[in-house]
Order: structure tokens, then sequence, then C-alpha cells
């Protein structure tokens, strides 16, 4: 069954909205910002990624900022394990920069 884009739920908006956080995290560390704050749009991009993977796939997933909990619901192989241990480790920052 074809995805409906026009949903709030839909992959295609998970990925519309990680996309604006991997821009914020990407952008230069203003004057008198912190990295945290970067860090935190990183991990809201990948959260929001596996997201949008979870929704394309059919499978639920609970509500957490955990990525390594994400990541375990995925399919064997589709996140693949040395990028995941990586962004495993932006967890931290989905809570400590607020």
């Amino acid at each position: 069954m074809p995805h409906d884009a026009t949903r709030a739920d839909s992959p295609e908006r998970w990925i519309e909205y990680a996309r604006a956080d991997m821009a914020l995290a990407g952008a230069p560390l203003p004057e008198g910002a912190r990295l945290e704050q970067l860090c935190f749009h990183a991990q809201q991009e990948a959260e929001k990624s596996l997201k949008a993977v979870l929704r394309y796939l059919g499978l639920e997933f609970p509500f957490t900022h955990s990525l390594q909990a994400l990541i375990d619901l995925t399919t064997d192989g589709i996140v693949p394990l040395k990028e995941a241990a990586a962004a495993a480790g932006l967890t931290p920052y989905a809570v400590l920069s607020r």
C-alpha cells in the first residue's frame, strides 16, 4: 500500500523534519551557542530518519529518543552496524541540551 505523504506520520514527513534538523546540525556554531545544541539537532536527525525507515517498513515504534531502541526495531541489515553504533552515541544529546 503506498504511503500518504500528506499524513503527519508519513515516512516523507519524518524525512522532511530530519533534513531540517540536519541543516541546523551542520550550521556553523553561532557566537554564544553551545556545541551541545548542534549535537541535539544531529540526534534529532538520526531519530527522525530511523522513524521514517520504521514507518516505511510499516513497523510501529514507541515514544523514545533512544536511537539504539529504534535501531533494534529495524529489519536486519537495514541499518549498518558501524553507523548504528555511531548514531546511538548521540542519544544523550536528545535531553542534555534542553
